[in-house]
Formats: structure tokens, C-alpha cells, sequence
């Protein structure tokens, strides 16, 4: 939901979900008249239980959560800190007795509640000005990480990309080919962007999943072929900055974070795989020279 005012959005659609957490039948009942009088195409899901709201909301997607902090299973604060656990992205608005409304309310909102609300004073004027404003300051918040995590992760890019810019030293000269791999053989540096954006995209499933598959036979081969064009570091700096810049361009923010993390240990990995195919090749020559 990018984009615009989140309430909007929500509301034009008949699929969004409100879940009403309320242990008293008659109290959820009146709660949930009130959030279908001001919210008509919502779907509004009532429960008794902490127990049962965290069943529905590992069950199910919902976009706000009105929760009562005093249930039969669960009492104060504890009950916002458990359900809050359980699904952190979910707005969620709190209900406090009026006895307890400040204090309640404030360590609410300081462990991630977007507001609360006095049980007593809760009409359906107060109810949908409420979830309104709930709801817009979880866009924006949610705005605001996608934003930062987007802003570390272009920094990250472009700081192993400067690595490649500076001029090479003499020894490296005489390891590796002296003009860059994309200028020199530009065919060849394209065939292996694909083949490490490939590793990539395996390693990334393979740590999602928790498989056993090994990308380690891949890498070095990619390595070997980067060693026989005298591929150096600064070609797989560039390799790397371009693969990466390609999967993160369009996929979701957590992707795009979990791409960055992995490739740290992918390319650390490829570059230890080249230095590893030089020096045996250095090592050869020597014994050949003898």
C-alpha cells in the first residue's frame, strides 16, 4: 500500500481486516458495531483471548488491531508486549480502563502501540478518527525504514564500489591485466555479472529455506574464469556492485536488505577463491622456472 494516504487505500478495499480484541461479549460486540458503522468495508473479526488474537494473526493478514489490555488470559501491559511480539508490523490501538489511562497509555505507545484509547469514551466519532490516525503513522513510519534501510544499503554499494575507482599498484599491475575486465572483454565481465547475480539469488534461497546446497563449487568456478581473463579484485568489485544493483532495483525492501547481507559473505568468498588462483598459478610457475 506505497503511496497516498493509507487510509484511503484501505478503506476502497472490501479484503481489509480489523481485528477486536475485547473479553467482555457485550463491550466487543458494541466495539465491533462501531468500527463497522464508521469503517463499511471493513471485515471486522471479534475475539475474547490474547491466546486466540495471536492464533488469528499468525493465521491471517490484518491491517489494525483494536486490543483490550485487560483479557482472561492476559492483564496491563503484558498483554500489548505479547500480542506485539507475536506481529510487530500490525498497528495497533489500545484500550486502557479510564483509571489507568495515562499511565497505561504512555507504556503503550512507548513499546510500539500507535495510541490508546479510554474504554469509556469510545464512540464511533473518536473510533474512526483514531484508526485513522493509527493507521497513517504506521505508513509513515513504515515509509521512514524502508527509506533509512534504503539509504544504508546504497551506502554500503557504493562504498565497496569506490574500491574499484582507485588506481592500481604496481604489483597488482603485474598479477592482473592492466585494463578493466568490462572494457577488455566486456562479453566475458557480462557472462559473469549473470553467473554471480545467479549466486546471488541461490545463496539467498538457500538461507531462507535452510538447505544444505553449497554455492562453494559455483564460486569457483566463476573464480577460475575470472583468473584465466586476469580478472583482479577490481573487476569483482565491479561484478558485485553491478549484480547487486540489479536485484535490489526491483524487489521488496526486506529482499533488497537480505540480498546486500548475503552478498558480504558471497563476495568475500569470491574474493578469496581468486587470490587462491593466482597464487597457485604463481606457485606453479616458480616450479616451473626451477
Amino acid at each position: 500500500m506505497a503511496g497516498g494516504n493509507i487510509f484511503d487505500e484501505i478503506t476502497s478495499e472490501s479484503t481489509a481486516e480489523l481485528l477486536v480484541v475485547e473479553g467482555d461479549p457485550t463491550d466487543r460486540a458494541a466495539l465491533e458495531d462501531r468500527c463497522r458503522t464508521a469503517f463499511h468495508p471493513w471485515r471486522v473479526t471479534g475475539v475474547a483471548t490474547l491466546a486466540e488474537a495471536i492464533t488469528k494473526l499468525t493465521d491471517a493478514p490484518f491491517d489494525l488491531v483494536l486490543l483490550d489490555l485487560d483479557l482472561p488470559d492476559s492483564h496491563g501491559i503484558e498483554t500489548f508486549a505479547r500480542l506485539h511480539t507475536c506481529a510487530p508490523r500490525v498497528p495497533v490501538l489500545v484500550l486502557v480502563p479510564s483509571d489507568d489511562e495515562e499511565a497505561l497509555g504512555r507504556a503503550a505507545i512507548e513499546r510500539g502501540a500507535q495510541d490508546y484509547l479510554t474504554k469509556t469514551a469510545v464512540d464511533a466519532s473518536l473510533l474512526s478518527r483514531a484508526i485513522r490516525y493509527a493507521l497513517e503513522r504506521a505508513r509513515l513510519q513504515r515509509e521512514l525504514q524502508r527509506t533509512r534501510a534504503r539509504q544504508r544499503r546504497d551506502a554500503e554499494i557504493a562504498g565497496v564500489e569506490r574500491l574499484s575507482r582507485g588506481p592500481g599498484t604496481s604489483v597488482t599491475a603485474n598479477l592482473y591485466s592492466a585494463a578493466r575486465l568490462r572494457d577488455a572483454s566486456p562479453a566475458e565481465f557480462d557472462r559473469a555479472v549473470e553467473s554471480y547475480r545467479a549466486l546471488l539469488e541461490a545463496a539467498l534461497e538457500h538461507r531462507v529455506h535452510k538447505d544444505t546446497m553449497d554455492c562453494g563449487d559455483a564460486l569457483r568456478d566463476l573464480s577460475d574464469r575470472l583468473g584465466f581473463v586476469r580478472g583482479g579484485p577490481r573487476d569483482v568489485i565491479e561484478i558485485h556492485t553491478r549484480a547487486v544493483r540489479s536485484l535490489v532495483a526491483n524487489c521488496s525492501a526486506a529482499r533488497a536488505t537480505a540480498y546486500v547481507e548475503e552478498s558480504r559473505l558471497v563476495l568475500l568468498e569470491l574474493m578469496g577463491n581468486l587470490v587462491a588462483f593466482y597464487r597457485t598459478r604463481i606457485t606453479r610457475n616458480m616450479e616451473v622456472a626451477r
